[in-house]
């Protein structure tokens, strides 16, 4: 009697272990090699759903891609995870109007965005930051930790 509830025990933990797995957890979110704090004008991003779900990002307007990534969908923080102040974070107060539209990725779907945030690093900012995006049912996704770009490094591609 005793094995079998070692055995059942034991079967349940495995249960419990290796259940379902998130089916929105393959959004990835992908940044550039480095995050270039000059330009105030667009961040590029792109979005892949590597889940088996579909999902909707927030956007501004129809044209794309590069999508316009809505500003509430969107923001910078410390890879580290410290909260973003001091002097060498920049802030814009800004308000913005409503999304009006979605960009719905089904799975296997990648996209392309331009996303614009109210709080960036500047330059001087010698940690590694992650970008954040949020799709329209609130769950968060993160690219891979990446460093702010050494001032004069990127190509001026204007």
């Amino acid at each position: 009697m005793r094995s079998l509830s070692v055995t059942a025990l034991m079967l349940l933990t495995t249960a419990c272990a290796h259940g379902r797995p998130d089916a929105v957890a393959g959004v990835v979110v992908v940044a550039e090699p480095c995050f270039d704090s000059s330009r105030h004008d667009a961040i590029n991003l792109s979005v892949i759903n590597d889940s088996s779900e579909r999902v909707a990002l927030s956007s501004l307007g129809t044209s794309g891609p590069p999508y316009i990534l809505h500003p509430n969908a969107f923001a910078v923080a410390a890879a580290d995870g410290t909260p973003a102040s001091g002097e060498h974070w920049d802030v814009l107060l800004e308000e913005f109007v409503p999304p009006d539209h979605e960009v719905s990725l089904g799975p296997g779907d990648r996209a392309q965005f331009h996303a614009y945030t109210s709080q960036w690093p500047t330059s001087e900012y010698h940690g590694q930051i992650k970008l954040q995006v949020r799709d329209t049912r609130g769950q968060s996704y993160e690219s891979q930790p990446v460093p702010v770009c050494v001032p004069g490094a990127v190509p001026d591609n204007s």
